[in-house]
């Protein structure tokens, strides 16, 4: 099995700004209920369905990424931004204000393909940066594989600076206590 290349990205919040304007057609972001957990495990699902970078390693993050949103959203220790369209679900960002943590961006940002390239990734990305500097964190992280759009296209905005990581830490667990 080839050797899968992983890269983090690391936002300095102090100096992060939310855009003024944000165009009411790139959908509401809020946080997820924690009844919603299958319709957001349903975008990350499709999100990572959908990205041909994923095709080596698919199951295993699949399988990583599942006790993520039903067991950090049971117990509170993670909670989920989702932007929507109508009732739909759309996109949906995993988070944990934690200093901590290795990724505070805990699944990364995931967007539905055919929502893809029309500005929601970045949306969702920039609230997500806004949530975690409202919870007093001063910097925030997310690990994502190499290759994916999100690594190509969107976490370089809002002054992403990229690193490749040789030893990844694993996702958090969350116990539903």
């Amino acid at each position: 099995m080839p050797k899968v290349a992983y890269v983090q990205f690391t936002w300095d919040l102090s100096r992060f700004l939310f855009p003024a304007e944000v165009p009411k057609a790139l959908g509401e972001i809020r946080e997820a209920a924690k009844t919603e957990a299958e319709k957001v495990w349903t975008v990350v699902e499709r999100s990572v369905l959908a990205d041909p970078a994923w095709s080596v390693g698919l199951k295993t993050r699949l399988k990583e990424l599942r006790p993520v949103v039903f067991d950090g959203m049971e117990s509170g220790k993670a909670t989920f931004l989702v932007i929507h369209s109508g009732e739909r679900f759309i996109g949906a960002s995993g988070l944990v204000a934690d200093v901590g943590a290795a990724r505070q961006l805990v699944t990364g940002i995931h967007i539905v393909s055919e929502f893809r390239c029309r500005g929601q990734g970045t949306h969702l990305l920039a609230g997500s940066l806004v949530w975690l500097k409202e919870k007093g964190l001063a910097e925030a992280a997310v690990i994502t594989k190499a290759g994916i759009a999100a690594e190509k296209y969107l976490y370089k905005k809002f002054g992403g600076k990229s690193a490749p990581i040789e030893n990844v830490p694993a996702l958090p667990k969350f116990s539903r206590k």
